[in-house]
């Protein structure tokens, strides 16, 4: 079977991180087509790549950040 560290941290995956990448997306989605249909393209462009851009920045720089924060994994690896 699964641990239930590993239960947990797939939970909190599911629950958290998956489920509100459909908000934040349909969110941002929503945003650009309001932004477009009101006559301002650029700025709907700006903002839909900006998001993109900077929320992958943000993802590598908290990757990095806990891979050198996590010190449990090298005392329960061989």
């Amino acid at each position: 079977g699964i641990s239930r560290e590993r239960a947990s941290r797939l939970k909190l995956l599911l629950g958290t991180g998956f489920c509100s990448g459909f908000t934040t997306y349909s969110s941002m989605a929503t945003d650009t087509a309001v932004l477009g249909i009101h006559g301002r393209p650029g700025i709907a462009l700006l903002y839909l790549f900006g998001t993109v851009v900077l929320g992958a920045c943000a993802t590598w720089v908290g990757i990095i950040a806990g891979s050198h924060t996590d010190t449990t994994r090298e005392k329960t690896q061989p």
